[in-house]
């Protein structure tokens, strides 16, 4: 290797050291910021946030986009089983979350919010007809620039992705549901392609 490469190799190990410790830094920092919150929401001291105290902390933290009750309770289903896996001390009661939890709670209320700007993007693009939905033609226009270019997207792929996702029965895809029809649809894609390549090499 040369003495060029061996540098630059040097210096890029140098700039992953750097934003890990970046990382690690502001890891710690919201780790102190949720545990003061914590004490701050926790007003009966129980040692834990009951699921109306922890949707005031996110209230409060994020007014532009408070929780629903459905985001509360997904958010404390999601950050109780987290903690657990990581061997963490979880609360008893299923409607509440410790201070571990609360902390992973707060993480993934964060990437939640990220996800749903990026969604909210995609739903106005695709849904031309301003309905507030992606109607049929809209989907499968989202399912041509998800797709491969060598998948095709048949009727019955939009068929099917409007049977399994389409949980309000309201005959669209709504941005709630759009997450799921993607995740759907790449799978679909992805096992039409696997299938193709396959038939390519028996011709060959």
């Amino acid at each position: 290797m040369s003495i060029a490469a061996v540098s630059a190799a040097r210096r890029q190990r140098q700039r992953r050291e750097k934003l890990e410790q970046a990382r690690r830094k502001q890891s710690e920092e919201d780790k102190r910021k949720v545990k003061i919150w914590f004490r701050a929401f926790d007003t009966n001291q129980s040692g834990q946030l009951e699921a109306e105290q922890l949707k005031e902390l996110l209230a409060s933290k994020f007014p532009e986009s408070p929780p629903s009750d459905t985001d509360i309770s997904n958010i404390i289903t999601f950050a109780k089983k987290e903690a657990g896996q990581s061997g963490k001390v979880i609360v008893t009661d299923p409607n509440a979350v410790g201070q571990d939890a609360a902390i992973l709670a707060v993480a993934h209320y964060i990437n939640y919010l990220e996800a749903s700007k990026a969604l909210n993007a995609l739903m106005e693009k695709h849904d031309v007809s301003k309905s507030g939905q992606l109607e049929r033609e809209e989907l499968r226009q989202l399912m041509v620039e998800y797709a491969q270019d060598d998948v095709t997207v048949e009727e019955e792929d939009v068929d099917y992705i409007l049977e399994q996702c389409d949980q309000s029965k309201s005959g669209g895809i709504r941005v709630e549901e759009l997450l799921p029809a993607i995740a759907s649809w790449n799978q679909i894609a992805a096992t039409k392609e696997q299938a193709q390549k396959s038939k390519a090499c028996i011709l060959l």
